[in-house]
């Protein structure tokens, strides 16, 4: 459910808005379900914890822990072969010997190619 979330919430940017369709009730719904887990967590779940982190740490604890929680969306959404595959395919369009011409001016050898 997070992880639509944050996919709903980067969809919004109007920089990338056309290439996605959430609707505005998608979008509500996925809202009113993020509230709804960041509550049960927060207030019962974990409250002991979520208690010690205010009292130590301040109310950033809060958005800290829900940034560490859209970390965590994002890692599961690249763990998909698919993903993996599509960022993988990034590779094939650089141009490498201008890669490795960087790398050794950096004093750096660069990696074999597959």
């Amino acid at each position: 459910m997070l992880l639509r979330w944050v996919f709903a919430a980067m969809a919004s940017n109007p920089k990338i808005k056309d290439m996605s369709q959430v609707s505005a009730d998608q979008a509500k719904s996925l809202s009113v379900n993020a509230a709804g887990l960041m509550q049960r967590l927060m207030l019962t779940d974990c409250h002991r914890q979520t208690v010690e982190a205010i009292k130590y740490e301040g109310a950033g604890a809060i958005q800290q822990a829900f940034g560490t929680l859209g970390q965590i969306a994002m890692a599961d959404l690249m763990r998909e072969d698919a993903s993996n595959a599509y960022m993988s395919d990034l590779t094939n369009h650089l141009d490498k010997p201008q890669w490795e011409a960087l790398m050794a001016e950096a004093g750096v050898k660069a990696p074999a190619q597959k």
